[in-house]
Order: C-alpha cells, then sequence, then structure tokens
C-alpha cells in the first residue's frame, strides 16, 4: 500500500484526507505549526500543540506576556490546526477528530474530519464546523530538530469571497514496515465555508516545496520544479483551481533551490518579499554565496535584490519580514550554527539602516516576527534549552535590542533516536537503544537512496554526505523495523 504523509519538520500528528488516487491510497498529514501567531486588535494570538492531541491558543499582550488561554479540547471533540485570519474573522482551520476515551488508536483515526473553528479576539468559539471525512491512519513518521530548521512550510491556507485554499505537501511512501519514502506529492484543495469541496488536486509539477504564497489570483509555489520538457524552475505559478500556468526561476545560478536552503517569504502591498541563499556572482553584499533578499513586484519583476553584506547567514523560517506603518521593514535570519540571529532594519527604499546581531548559547531558530506598538515587533523563535524545546517570543525595541521574552512549552518529540541535529559529520544514538547489528537506511529529501550504513556503538558517521536534509529509517538486523527520523546535516 502506498501512503502521502505531510511533514512540517518538526512534531507529528496526523490528521487524514479521504481521496482516490491511482497510485496511491490513502493520505496522512501533519495539521500544526508554530510558525502561523495572529495579530489582532488588542495582542496576538499563538496556536501551541499540548500533546499529540490537542492544541492550546494563547493570547499574548503587547509586552509579549500571556494573558488568556483557549484549549481547543472538548467533551466530544479533539481539533489539530492552524490559526488563520480572514477579514474581521478568527478561524482554526485543521482537522476534528472524536474524543474516544478507551478506544483504540485507529477508530480514533477514522474519526476524523476536516473542519473550522471560528474563534473571537476573546477567545470565545463562536462555531464549530465539521467538513468532509478523512481517511484512517497509516503510521508515524517521526521528525526531530526545530519547526522550519529545512525552511519547509508545508501547508499554507487562504480565504477569499467564503472559498478557503489549501497547500499541503506529502511524503509519498512505499509500504507499511517498513515505510519506504519513495517521492513526495504537493497537494491543492479548495472548498466553500459552508464545506462544499472544490477541487482536491495533486500539483505534480513541483519536485520540491519549501513554502507557499497565496494572493488574491495565484498561488506560488517556492522551491523547485521538475518538468520535463523544460529547464528546472524555482517557483511555480497556479490559478486557484490548482491549475498550473508558468515557471519561474529568481535568476541563471539557481539561487533559491531546495538543495541551496529554499525561499521563504510573503506578499504584502502588491510585494512580494523573498529570502534564499543567493549565488549570484554580480549582487552587492557579502561576496560569498550568501543570504539575498529579493523584493519584486506582483508581475515577479524585480524591484531590488541583494545580498546581506554579512557572511555566513541563511534563510530561517516560513516569514522573516515585518512591515512598519513608517515604510520601514525589519527583516531577520540565522547563522548555521543556528545560535545567532541577526535583525535588519531596511528604510522604504529597502536600503539597510542598521543591523544587529544576537547570540545564543543555545540553538534557537527564529520562525517569523508580529509588528506591535511604536516600531517594536516581537521575534518567534524555536529554541531548544537543555533538552527541553519551547517556542521563544522576543519583545524587540525599535533599535533592535530585547525588551522582554516569554515562553510557551512545545510538546517534547517521541522517538528520538539520534542526536543532535542540525549535525556536522557525526549522529550519536540514543543510549538505551545501543546494540550490536543496526543499519541506518538514509534517504534524501526526495526519497533516493544514499545507502545502508552501519550503527558502530552508537555512532552514524555520515560526513561523506553534502549538506541537506536526511530521513533515516533504523534497523535492527534485516527486518525488524525501529523507526523513523529526519535529520539536518550542516557545515
Amino acid at each position: 500500500m502506498k501512503s502521502l504523509i505531510l511533514f512540517f519538520s518538526f512534531f507529528l500528528t496526523f490528521s487524514l484526507y479521504s481521496q482516490n488516487y491511482p497510485e496511491f491510497s490513502a493520505l496522512s498529514s501533519t495539521r500544526y505549526s508554530l510558525d502561523n501567531p495572529i495579530k489582532v486588535s488588542n495582542g496576538f494570538l499563538y496556536s501551541i500543540p499540548k500533546s499529540a492531541s490537542s492544541t492550546k491558543i494563547f493570547k499574548i499582550n503587547n509586552d509579549a506576556i500571556v494573558v488568556d488561554s483557549l484549549d481547543l479540547f472538548f467533551e466530544d471533540s479533539i481539533y489539530l490546526g492552524v490559526l488563520h485570519q480572514y477579514a474581521d474573522r478568527l478561524f482554526f482551520i485543521g482537522s476534528r477528530y472524536l474524543n474516544l476515551n478507551g478506544t483504540n488508536t485507529a477508530e480514533v483515526y477514522d474519526s476524523q474530519s476536516e473542519s473550522i473553528v471560528e474563534i473571537n479576539e476573546d477567545l470565545d468559539v463562536i462555531s464549530r464546523k465539521t467538513y468532509f471525512k478523512l481517511t484512517p491512519f497509516h503510521g508515524p513518521f517521526n521528525s526531530t530538530g526545530g519547526p522550519n530548521f529545512f525552511n519547509n512550510q508545508m501547508q499554507s491556507n487562504h480565504i477569499l469571497n467564503d472559498t478557503v485554499y489549501s497547500v499541503n505537501g506529502y511524503f509519498l511512501y512505499e509500504g507499511q514496515n517498513p515505510f519506504t519514502p519513495i517521492g513526495r506529492r504537493l497537494l491543492f484543495q479548495k472548498y466553500n465555508l459552508d464545506g462544499t469541496l472544490y477541487e482536491f488536486t495533486d500539483l505534480q509539477n513541483v519536485a520540491n516545496l519549501t513554502s507557499s504564497i497565496f494572493t488574491d489570483k495565484y498561488l506560488y509555489i517556492l522551491g523547485q520544479l521538475d518538468f520535463i520538457d523544460i529547464e528546472t524552475k524555482t517557483v511555480g505559478q497556479f490559478d486557484l483551481s490548482g491549475n498550473f500556468v508558468k515557471a519561474l526561476k529568481y535568476d541563471n545560478y539557481e539561487s533559491g533551490s531546495l538543495f541551496g536552503g529554499g525561499s521563504t517569504g510573503c506578499f504584502h502591498d502588491s510585494k512580494f518579499y523573498i529570502n534564499y541563499n543567493g549565488l549570484d556572482p554580480t549582487l552587492e553584499g557579502c561576496p560569498e554565496d550568501n543570504l539575498t533578499i529579493d523584493i519584486r513586484n506582483e508581475d515577479f519583476s524585480i524591484v531590488k535584490r541583494f545580498k546581506i553584506p554579512d557572511c555566513g547567514f541563511r534563510a530561517s523560517g516560513k516569514n522573516p519580514f515585518g512591515f512598519n506603518d513608517d515604510g520601514t521593514i525589519y527583516f531577520h535570519c540565522v547563522d548555521s550554527e543556528v545560535k545567532k540571529i541577526g535583525i535588519y532594519k531596511l528604510d522604504e527604499n529597502y536600503n539597510i539602516l542598521w543591523s544587529k546581531f544576537i547570540d545564543f548559547p543555545y540553538i534557537c531558530y527564529p520562525i517569523s516576527q508580529l509588528s506591535a506598538e511604536g516600531g517594536s515587533f516581537l521575534l518567534n523563535c524555536y529554541a531548544q534549552i537543555n533538552n527541553t524545546q519551547v517556542l521563544k517570543i522576543f519583545k524587540i525595541s525599535p533599535e533592535g535590542d530585547i525588551i522582554s521574552e516569554t515562553n510557551l512549552p512545545i510538546p517534547a518529540e517521541k522517538k528520538v533516536f539520534f542526536s543532535p541535529s542540525p549535525f556536522q559529520n557525526e549522529l550519536t544514538l540514543t543510549e538505551h537503544l545501543i546494540q550490536e547489528n543496526l543499519t541506518a537506511s538514509v534517504y534524501d529529501f526526495n526519497g533516493r537512496l544514499m545507502g545502508h550504513f552501519p550503527v558502530t556503538s552508537g555512532r552514524l558517521n555520515l560526513g561523506q554526505l553534502s549538506n541537506g536534509t536526511y530521513v533515516i529509517h533504523l534497523m535492527e538486523g534485516k527486518n525488524k523495523f525501529l523507526g523513523t527520523q529526519v535529520v539536518l546535516k550542516v557545515e
């Protein structure tokens, strides 16, 4: 049996779509993310998974202090998903499954449906709507590392004229035990707020997704397109029915490709704001291949494009841009060790006004930012501190200094076998799993087998592989499957 498994680069809880395709029989997907906080009139809303079976929405005030919360856990139902703002309405879009205490896992997952919970700014539930049925659960796909370590934003929603548009990324697997990744798929979904399903389309031309951006006219897939009859491109334009329109690229040097770190960004005030690892030697800024800021008009013509002057930084998070009322822009990035954050302020002509750098003794990965009062902003970061993971919310002053910080707990990941991630050459196996006759089958992010590597005395050496994201299948002997983990190899 073939299954599609959606991967959000960190937690794995599965919800499933019911749809028949000739090459696979079921889809399973994660449905929550840390990179979708929302600004409301009197603060900010964050959705955080409490566990594999519930979500909590936190309300943060302008001083980055928690003032209220809502558990999306009801007597009859449990919800997992992401926040979305449409006009003056707030939605939690995702999956709903029955709270069947004492019932086996298969029955719980078989109860899942696409759903939307509407709330207000005071975290009162206005309505709960259940839409089309989702298919049964088909097995775990466990990950380690932080959200968007690989800059993979695998779900994006857009609402226009009461129609929901959604794009979701999936791994394509062969078999059940063990699961073998054989590729990836990107699926486009379109349905009305009344529950009518219009489109469910396989975007077959997309080989790799790193991010997606909706406008009111098109969907833009940032990553890498794979066409037989044209050269590889790094941006795909699709209409709002999921039909391919055309392929685009940033330059002739393959900047923004998946293997260069991908690209992320947003659409704001009729312009695209994108960042990626730039390979164009003609650009101003750092003379090396380096993080590039790319601003474009709605027709994708270039407004301004430059490398940041400080070398050694890379793209971080779904949306590293923040916009102020005076036209200035904040931008964040992270170094290759994921322990130094760079903050830049740009003027209305996209010139750098100043830059600040914050060092941390632990992994701290900026995910997104939100504008606050008086030119300040909230910087949202995934952090690993003493084997504990938290969402750190820093309030940053208009001068780039930390004013305050708040930690929101993130549930621990399960079945983490190897550490650290990111790693450079060698991974260490969790002590209680160390034994003889262990093998790691390693695949790249497209499902290509890189090789079968012995785990010797609890150590796995992958120094011969290039930098990138890899899926590890841990096996005891030839037939006993112990689990799957995703890791990131860096310099």
